[in-house]
């Protein structure tokens, strides 16, 4: 889409009225997954905003651009006065999964013409491309049933086994661990079947095999007195521990899809493909809003991962005060190079990071939440107040970690979304 003139510069205004520069750069960053000074110079802020409405507008991603904005500054009033009478569309951004459904209906639609010289010539022309998309879709779809997999067998057996192993300690078993075992070796074989093909195929199996394991073992549970069914339970944990490494190779992969050749393939076949051409567009819109979005889940993701590291440090360390249990809590900058003798570099530390996520989350209730422990634990630290800081860090560690959660699992949520395009570029290939 294209603003006119006069929108472009009302949403500008907006822009810088909602913004500073460091908030500029960190939204860009972290909801587009693009570095703001390498899309545009650095001038002053409304130059800026000028320039990178500009850009997006002729690189296809303006409407993520405001959807962006409107996410990081919903109560701004310039921002909403802009969106309410040129944007309404962006207080309702588009799930991932309708947004996929639009490319895989595109994709059907080339699939359905592909015998049209014209398009197999493009196909051909973006052949590896369209193929690499392909196998990490593929690859993609694998690993979301494999991690689909492990829920179901946590849901299945995590309870019953203590559950049965508990009734066994008292002498008398009623579940029905006959059962139990038919449905764990089912899951063995059905897990041995999707991780086929993958390049962690035999880590797969190995975690599939034990399944087995726990199966023999819970058959001999029902003449033991617990045993056979407490390391059957310990067992269970370990495969259950699985959807961690899965849960990163999903995210690993959906970062890494060559999206950019699928783009140019449908942008050269909307054209040439006729009365499907509408469908192709369509396509073309969803994967605008994807790709910016993937990608800046992605560069959040890994922010979370870093502040996730600190916490974790931070728990095993001695000390009072926040500098103690973060070594690295205030920013550090290094001593100037011989390439860059005047511009010595910065080195966000834990607290500049999370100031940087709190600014795009004003009004979430967990930026709030953290900002006031960390005022808490800097008061129990200046008073030498032991107990008043592990009170506030335990709260500090807690909120943490579930808002790390929460992107992990919007991650993967969009990873799975993106894995709905294998069997599409499978026919279309």
């Amino acid at each position: 889409m294209v603003f006119t003139g006069p929108e472009i510069e009302e949403l500008r205004d907006a822009i810088v009225d909602a913004f500073d520069e460091n908030a500029l750069v960190q939204t860009v960053l972290f909801k587009l997954g693009k570095m703001l000074f390498k899309l545009v110079p650095h001038e002053n802020l409304k130059t800026v905003a000028f320039k990178l409405i500009t850009l997006s507008e002729e690189e296809g991603w303006v409407r993520s651009l405001v959807f962006a904005v409107v996410l990081v500054r919903p109560d701004n009033d310039m921002v909403k006065a802009f969106c309410n009478d040129h944007a309404p569309w962006a207080f309702s951004p588009p799930d991932p999964s309708e947004l996929i459904s639009k490319v895989t209906k595109g994709i059907g639609a080339v699939t359905a013409k592909k015998s049209d010289p014209n398009v197999q010539k493009i196909i051909n022309r973006f052949r590896d491309d369209l193929q690499a998309a392909c196998d990490g879709a593929t690859a993609l779809n694998k690993y979301k049933k494999l991690h689909d997999r492990l829920h179901i067998v946590q849901i299945m057996f995590s309870q019953q086994l203590a559950s049965a192993a508990q009734e066994a300690r008292h002498g008398e078993i009623t579940a029905p661990l006959d059962l139990y075992a038919y449905q764990l070796r089912d899951n063995s074989v059905k897990a041995r079947a999707e991780a086929k093909g993958l390049p962690t195929e035999i880590l797969e199996i190995a975690w599939a095999n034990t399944l087995v394991q726990i199966a023999n073992l819970v058959e001999k549970g029902q003449a033991g007195p617990g045993a056979a069914l407490d390391r059957a339970g310990v067992l269970l944990q370990s495969v259950l521990s699985e959807a961690t490494r899965i849960n990163a190779k999903l995210t690993e992969l959906a970062g890494g899809l060559r999206l950019g050749g699928l783009v140019e393939a449908l942008q050269l076949l909307e054209p040439v493909i006729g009365d499907s051409a509408a469908e192709v567009r369509s396509a073309l819109e969803g994967l605008s809003l994807l790709r910016p979005r993937l990608d800046g889940l992605m560069r959040e993701h890994f922010e979370w991962q870093v502040l996730d590291r600190a916490f974790s440090l931070a728990e095993h360390l001695p000390g009072s005060t926040l500098t103690e249990r973060f070594p690295e809590w205030d920013d550090t900058v290094s001593e100037a190079s011989a390439k860059s003798p005047t511009e010595p570099q910065r080195f966000p530390g834990t607290q500049s990071r999370l100031l940087n996520l709190f600014d795009l989350s004003q009004t979430k209730t967990w930026a709030e939440m953290l900002r006031k422990q960390i005022v808490e634990l800097q008061a129990a630290g200046a008073a030498g107040n032991a107990t008043r800081f592990e009170r506030a860090f335990d709260t500090f560690r807690v909120v943490a970690r579930d808002r790390f959660v929460d992107v992990d699992t919007e991650l993967l949520d969009q990873s799975r979304s993106l894995a709905e395009m294998a069997p599409a570029l499978t026919k279309l290939l």
